[in-house]
């Protein structure tokens, strides 16, 4: 089970929407690989990096690159039987702010 939290999603969205602009294909295959790394996520829920966080609701945050844009973070917690998806954030950003935001 993949829970997406509707922040989540709109980070997804607004990340294919600013590939779209100049790889239009780049951003599909960009949307495509998210889903892979989240089902990826789904049966290995341990495999990202442990993310400290201040944040008492992001508590057992975890996260690992997209697969194929490494550039690309999704931040996620393991729960029973799967995960929740909490944000997809790029490298360049400033984490600890941007997940607080």
């Amino acid at each position: 089970m993949i829970v997406k939290r509707s922040i989540a999603l709109a980070s997804v969205a607004a990340h294919a929407l600013w590939i779209a602009d100049d790889n239009p294909r780049a951003a599909e295959r960009f949307l495509d690989a998210v889903e892979r790394t989240l089902r990826t996520l789904e049966r290995n829920p341990m495999s990202g990096i442990a993310f400290d966080t201040v944040v008492p609701e992001l508590q057992g945050l975890r996260k690992l690159r997209v697969s194929g844009f490494p550039r690309h973070l999704i931040f996620y917690q393991p729960i029973r039987g799967g995960i929740r998806f909490v944000k997809l954030l790029h490298t360049s950003r400033n984490i600890p702010d941007a997940l607080e935001a």
